[in-house]
């Protein structure tokens, strides 16, 4: 391997001599990136990423009113702060559209920028410009860059860990005082903006050893990285620490249980699958042959340096995909920083003039294997965090009508495309860039797919939302607080909340589940109904969610609303009159719900339900429950109106519990009547 360097070792330091041309070649790509994802950002038109979005423009917000890092008023431990940093400015600007528009410009810029990391580091390795471009090109169509439209990390922190696995390569090939320094610069960036990528230094610190060993030694290799081992030994001690202390801020907790652990293993190979795709499938075979080439038989010390942290990078994402987040879920988000990696590795394959191919089809054998094997569809139908790729798998099968036959012809189609791989390498001259374009034009295909399904769901999201998206912030009711009921939707409260920053808080009737792991203190309800907040009552408008809960104040104006979303100032203290759970702001109710009732007068009456049915053709049935204790029940004629009075007897508030079966019905009132209590329930 020395003499080959020694050979070629002028060619090293390319990274620093790239032509004019090539400069010119990569600005006018990255320019063309920019354009491009500025103009399909343009297409999405509300934020739909909960609760990550609004915890980005949360924080940004608070930086750019000159507060620290805070989410509705409360101090917020959490340490990914690098985009709200950047975004901060954004949120100046007057309208909350605006600033999203902005934020994707900004995002535009960053995943665009991606290229030129990717580009240097093809170059390092000593492929050719035509290769290294097409990489660049691969870099930038990679199906997870759609996210860029969103207000997330990952458009932020892409183009931070290309750079910092760079600048990690050019620290192992040729060590020094700067290369050490770019190096750590580049890596604290890259986990300011996601904290998954802090074990960047360890890959680079693990890179040391094979490159040391055949070198002048692993001891001598390790003194002259002794910086960055001192570092990934603080890193080290770090993770202890916070481990033993039990808190680690915005994570619940820092390892995920035994149980949920274990299962996550079974998804690892379909991480790793579903990366593959996003590569676009043609290059992959290729690349994981060259990738492993360059460990066992490398050429020249950058080629192992590279193959050495890629692999233990790769290593370190899908082990974290095991650990970290929804384990329960395929974690794409996690890995698609490798597709430009595999990228290379598959332009170091095809540098080797001597190429059997036998390897190849082993590697597309398995592939084929699984892709048969294991359908996408069922991990398609449980996701829910956003996901690319499977977004695009989903849209296939809505447009073929059956969700075994979508994922039928995506596995099909992948096959097809490894299997050209496979020809890419049999043949000796004239097949690289032809595999790496067909590879991106996979990937863009899954792209295109992944954006119509965004499209369309973007879509359905808008249409449900009032057509004055600051409807709150327009009424001018100073800084109200959502009042979340027990049927108040996660995506509900926090998509209010993005677009109407006026909103600062958010509170909790007994039952509601807060919407995120931040600020939602829950409030009491007295015996008159007064909404009670550390003991002291409420008195700032409130908005109410009527989703599926019927909440009625007594003594307030509605200032405005949109949709089940009203918004009502109380006249002094805000005092419930009705809070029924379960039914639905068309009035369907659920199976289970309750009711809460507050009379004005405290002489005895009627609380009073009018029922029918869903069907017109199906009876229903009501029960209501007084402590688990069934008090009245009914059967619900098809399509006729049945009238439940209830008899109320003593002063305050009038609680029952109900199950329902296709019934629907009207808000419940209380009727005085002196001689209910004498009478039995009607």
């Amino acid at each position: 391997m020395s003499s080959t360097a020694e050979r070629v070792g002028e060619h090293d330091v390319v990274v620093s001599r790239i032509s004019l041309s090539a400069r010119a070649q990569l600005a006018g790509l990255v320019a063309l990136s920019v354009v491009v994802y500025a103009l399909l950002a343009r297409l999405r038109s509300v934020p739909t990423a909960f609760p990550d979005e609004y915890l980005y423009s949360a924080l940004g917000r608070s930086l750019a009113a000159g507060h620290g890092p805070s989410v509705r008023g409360a101090p917020a431990h959490f340490p990914a702060l690098l985009e709200p940093l950047l975004t901060a400015p954004a949120w100046w600007l007057p309208h909350v559209e605006q600033s999203l528009r902005a934020i994707q410009v900004v995002n535009a810029v960053a995943v665009s920028l991606a290229a030129v990391p990717a580009y240097v580091l093809a170059r390092r390795v000593r492929l050719t410009h035509g290769t290294a471009l097409g990489i660049a090109v691969l870099t930038l169509v990679a199906p997870q860059l759609t996210l860029s439209s969103q207000v997330l990390s990952e458009p932020i922190a892409y183009p931070l860990a290309l750079a910092a696995i760079a600048s990690a390569v050019a620290l192992v090939d040729r060590p020094s005082g700067r290369a050490t320094a770019v190096f750590l610069a580049f890596a604290l960036l890259a986990t300011l903006a996601r904290v998954q990528l802090a074990v960047i230094p360890a890959c680079a610190l693990v890179a040391v050893v094979p490159v040391g060993a055949r070198g002048d030694g692993i001891r001598a290799a390790l003194r002259r990285h002794r910086v960055l081992a001192g570092v990934v030994a603080l890193q080290l001690l770090g993770g202890v620490a916070v481990a033993a202390s039990g808190s680690v801020g915005y994570y619940a907790t820092l390892l995920p249980s035994r149980a949920a652990f274990l299962g996550s293993w079974k998804l690892a190979p379909v991480d790793v699958y579903v990366l593959f795709l996003s590569a676009g499938v043609v290059i992959v075979p290729a690349a994981l042959v060259g990738g492993a080439l360059a460990l066992v038989r490398p050429r020249f010390r950058a080629e192992l340096a590279f193959a050495t942290v890629s692999a233990v990078f790769f290593g370190a994402l899908v082990l974290e995909a095991c650990f970290f987040g929804d384990v329960k879920l395929v974690q794409e988000r996690y890995l698609f920083y490798a597709v430009p990696l595999l990228g290379i590795a598959f332009g170091l394959r095809m540098t080797r003039t001597q190429r059997r191919w036998h390897a190849e089809a082993a590697v597309a054998a398995a592939f084929a294997a699984f892709a048969a094997l294991v359908p996408l569809a069922g991990y398609v139908a449980a996701q829910t965090s956003p996901a690319p790729l499977q977004g695009a798998v989903r849209r296939l099968e809505l447009a073929v009508g059956n969700q075994g036959s979508g994922s039928l012809v995506f596995a099909v189609a992948a096959t097809a495309a490894v299997a050209l791989g496979i020809a890419a390498v049999a043949r000796r001259r004239g097949v690289q860039t032809a595999a790496l374009a067909a590879s991106a034009l996979v990937a863009v295909a899954i792209a295109a797919g992944a954006l119509s399904y965004e499209r369309l769901t973007n879509s359905i999201v808008r249409a449900s939302l009032p057509a004055d998206l600051t409807w709150i912030d327009d009424a001018h009711a100073g800084h109200p607080a959502f009042v979340a009921s027990p049927g108040s939707a996660r995506d509900t409260i926090l998509e209010t909340l993005f677009w109407n920053r006026s909103v600062g808080r958010v509170y909790l009737l007994p039952g509601a589940q807060a919407p995120d792991k931040f600020a939602a203190p829950a409030v009491d309800v007295d015996a008159a109904g007064t909404l009670l907040h550390d003991g002291r009552p409420v008195t700032q408008a409130v908005v109410l969610d009527d989703s599926a809960t019927t909440t009625r104040l007594a003594d307030a104006r509605r200032l405005a609303a949109g949709g089940p979303v009203s918004l009502w100032q109380p006249n002094g203290a805000a005092r419930l009159s009705l809070l029924m759970w379960g039914r639905l702001d068309d009035g369907i109710l659920l199976n289970g719900g309750g009711i809460w009732l507050w009379p004005k007068t405290t002489h005895e009456g009627w609380v009073e339900l009018r029922l029918t049915t869903v069907s017109a053709v199906k009876p229903g049935t009501f029960t209501l429950y007084d402590h688990h204790r069934p008090v009245a029940t009914r059967e619900l004629p098809a399509g006729r109106v049945t009238t439940l009075r209830v008899p109320l007897c003593d002063a305050g508030r009038f609680a029952r519990g109900f199950t329902s079966n296709n019934a629907v019905a009207a808000v419940p009132r209380y009727v005085p009547d002196p001689g209910a209590c004498s009478r039995p329930t009607l």
